[in-house]
């Protein structure tokens, strides 16, 4: 009896220190690291079209992994959810956009030897092969937040950029031409004014015009009636209050109080 309950809690210590071990290993594991998150405003004719939103995350390999969706304000409309995946170079892996329904159509687009293939997802469309073109910018019409990570490529010390892009709702691919315009003011989050670079896109379909802001996101886009503007950020500045009878607010505070300007603190794409 005394040898069984021995070997019981040999066997108890063993598993347990087993146990420990594993733990203990995959809190070492690296973790992923959120890049950025941010959510856009969708209108056109200045009413609510939908909402746009983006989390991109570094994996512990340097891939990186963007998530895309538009959500419709209109009820009944049908929700988008896009994947972008790309190398620690830059290389698209991947590029899924899908309907969020019951045989949802999309598009689907991935690396394939030297070249893109581009091929419908519950729909007759015929597969494309584009050679040379994985280290193009991905654009997608139906979601304006993919322009989010072309930002990077607008050398702000350069009048106009070229920038060769693959169009994944086309099939086809081509150069846009990035003309940079001039800056102007735009309320934040915050209540605060912030300073906001506009780029002209010419070569995607209608013209679009960027705004770039501090830390080099992407702040809004604008093409015909449609515009899409990041959550909290507008156009219209905010107020400074005048003294009254010539005295000045206690501390000097700013009417408009503290918060979050609706980006984050993490590392570009």
């Amino acid at each position: 009896m005394a040898l069984r309950k021995r070997s019981s809690l040999v066997l108890a210590l063993t598993l347990a220190t087993l146990l420990g071990a594993g733990m203990a290993h995959a809190g070492d594991a690296p973790a992923e690291t959120v890049e950025h998150e941010a959510s856009w405003a969708v209108t056109k004719a200045g009413a609510p079209a939908a909402t746009e939103s983006l989390k991109a995350v570094l994996s512990p390999t340097k891939t990186r992994f963007a998530t895309f969706t538009v959500k419709p304000a209109a009820k009944g409309g049908v929700k988008l959810i896009g994947h972008l995946q790309r190398d620690p170079e830059g290389t698209l892996q991947k590029y899924r956009r899908l309907e969020d329904k019951r045989k949802g159509e999309g598009v689907f687009a991935f690396l394939r030897g030297e070249g893109v293939r581009i091929v419908g997802i519950n729909s007759a469309r015929k597969p494309a092969d584009l050679a040379g073109v994985a280290g193009h910018a991905v654009w997608d019409a139906r979601v304006w937040s993919t322009l989010w990570h072309w930002v990077a490529r607008l050398d702000a010390s350069k009048a106009t950029v070229t920038v060769p892009f693959l169009d994944v709702d086309k099939g086809t691919t081509g150069s846009a031409t990035a003309t940079r315009g001039e800056p102007r003011p735009a309320r934040t989050a915050k209540g605060e004014t912030a300073t906001v670079q506009a780029w002209t896109i010419d070569g995607l379909g209608p013209q679009l015009t960027v705004w770039v802001g501090p830390k080099g996101r992407l702040i809004g886009v604008k093409g015909g009636d449609r515009e899409l503007m990041m959550v909290g950020w507008g156009w219209d500045l905010p107020s400074v209050a005048e003294p009254v009878d010539g005295e000045q607010g206690e501390g000097g505070a700013s009417p408009e109080g503290e918060g979050g300007d609706g980006e984050d603190q993490g590392v570009g794409p």
